[in-house]
């Protein structure tokens, strides 16, 4: 099983990962839609939100639904790798 796998609108969700990490076009409410949808169905899979969007509210009510982490663009890219090593193990 690979651990990890980013996304796009219009792919299907590969639950078949130990981790999703979300950084193609979504407007906020469908990626906290998506992240509802995907705990629903595999709760335990670690979820990584990457959004151009800097909302303390938007990053909240996703960490409140079972966001493992939620980045904010522009970001480093050693930053995001530490924090997927992090959830990973």
């Amino acid at each position: 099983m690979e651990k990890v796998t980013t996304m796009k609108m219009d792919e299907p969700i590969d639950f078949n990962r130990e981790m999703l990490l979300k950084i193609k076009p979504f407007n906020p409410k469908q990626r906290l839609n998506l992240l509802k949808h995907i705990k629903k169905i595999r709760p335990d899979i670690k979820v990584v939100i990457v959004s151009g969007y800097k909302s303390v509210e938007t990053a909240a009510e996703a960490s409140r639904i079972g966001a493992d982490d939620y980045i904010t663009k522009p970001f480093e890219k050693e930053n995001v790798l530490a924090i997927i090593e992090r959830i990973v193990q």
